[in-house]
């Protein structure tokens, strides 16, 4: 089995692969949510913290839909999809998910699995650094980070989405026949 999380997905994946890598072959993050673009500091974090243990559901951060791809059609239908949630993010979601975040950066060395990780280089939801940063410290010596300059986070739903789409089974091939 092949591990694959993109976005908010790609920091559970990664978080899961701390405990239960040895379940796949490989992984691929798409986007994956290890940084913010915005990072907050420690107050404006502590802050939230306190916020989620008093009112959990309160709404504290709202997402630009207009950043998840270059394609005015994609950003239609992500706009009128009745699945998708358009209230703010709540404060005890936005607790965990820096908590996964950090989680995830201190023990980035215990993931030893063949890794693909991508990012848009023009990502404004998640930080392409924190991209960088995991692939720097993981331990997998089959491990490659690819940036593709010029798109928005939705990678996959990018006009380029063929050639992403060829790349990422051009990558995952030999480790599958390997795995």
């Amino acid at each position: 089995m092949v591990l694959f999380g993109h976005s908010m997905g790609g920091l559970i994946a990664a978080d899961f692969l701390l405990q239960q890598q040895t379940e796949f072959v490989a992984a691929v993050l798409t986007g994956a949510a290890i940084r913010s673009p915005q990072q907050p500091s420690g107050l404006v974090l502590f802050i939230n913290k306190i916020i989620s243990a008093i009112a959990p559901r309160f709404g504290v951060l709202r997402l630009d839909a207009s950043a998840i791809s270059r394609d005015s059609q994609v950003v239609s239908k992500y706009e009128n999809d009745p699945l998708v949630y358009r209230g703010k993010v709540s404060a005890r979601l936005v607790n965990e998910f820096f908590a996964t975040m950090k989680r995830v950066v201190e023990n980035a060395e215990l993931i030893y699995l063949p890794l693909l990780i991508m990012h848009a280089g023009e990502d404004r939801l998640t930080s392409v650094e924190g991209s960088k940063l995991l692939h720097e410290k993981i331990s997998s010596e089959d491990k490659k980070l690819v940036i593709y300059d010029g798109l928005y986070h939705e990678i996959l739903n990018e006009p380029e989405r063929k050639t992403i789409m060829q790349d990422i089974l051009k990558w995952l091939e030999p480790r599958i026949n390997r795995g």
